[in-house]
């Protein structure tokens, strides 16, 4: 027993969402029908979960609170790719059934080549001609519900980023003071030098490799960080590489 999300839908949404099933197949109109038999199709990773050792096509399965729940038994039919269903933080196991033409309200998702803005009235004129009353509320592109779920990560990376570049400065600034005071502290010694006959750019090469060998073992120290924080990080992304 544990918790998954369900939605309604009908056979034109998980092609939108999901391309192509990783097995079985999608609705049809006919698994829309009142009488129809009890269908669903889960996520991927909703398979593994129920047993990742058994092919889940054909199995039955039951929602609800109550194991003996009055709630008829539904046939798996297809299994999807899983993906982000309402967050782009959590992943809840999906389960989709037939869309109820009784609801009350419904979701209707479209896909374009043409910028969504540019096809709202379009889409408004189709609703009203389909019922007059019924209103169309709150459209949205996907990067608008995309740039919502976001904006408090995005805010924060943003400070993350703002801290990053304050750091790297102050780091820049403090190793310039470093061997401006190393320098200063070996004058008589670069003054002899020059009096014996070296040359000026070996003398400035004597200076930059202490600030190369500083360098090199900052990026020593940090790579390795950075490498292992990345997995880390890989963990709370949904299909993202931090290194990619």
């Amino acid at each position: 027993k544990f918790d998954v999300a369900i939605n309604g839908i009908t056979p034109t949404y998980l092609p939108i969402f999901a391309g192509k099933l990783k097995a079985g197949r999608n609705f049809t109109p006919a698994d829309m029908a009142p009488k129809a038999p009890k269908v669903a199709i889960i996520s991927e990773d909703l398979a593994r979960k129920l047993d990742p050792n058994t092919f889940p096509i054909g199995r039955k399965i039951r929602h609800g609170d109550d194991p003996s729940s009055k709630n008829e038994p539904m046939e798996i039919i297809g299994v999807a790719p899983a993906f982000a269903f309402n967050s782009m933080k959590d992943r809840p196991h999906l389960l989709w059934l037939p869309f109820e033409t009784k609801n009350d309200e419904a979701t209707v998702v479209l896909r374009t080549k043409a910028s969504p803005i540019t096809l709202l009235p379009s889409i408004r004129e189709i609703i009203r001609q389909i019922d007059p009353n019924l209103p169309l509320a709150d459209p949205f592109t996907m990067e608008e519900l995309v740039a919502r779920n976001l904006q408090r990560e995005r805010m924060f990376a943003t400070l993350c980023g703002s801290f990053g570049i304050l750091a790297l400065l102050l780091s820049v600034i403090g190793l310039y003071g470093v061997m401006s005071y190393n320098a200063s502290r070996r004058r008589n010694e670069i003054g002899v030098r020059l009096a014996l006959g070296a040359v000026p750019r070996n003398v400035i090469w004597m200076v930059l490799k202490e600030a190369i060998g500083l360098t090199a073992l900052g990026l020593m120290l940090g790579a390795p960080a950075i490498y292992y924080g990345s997995h880390f990080l890989e963990k709370e992304l949904f299909e993202l590489k931090p290194l990619n």
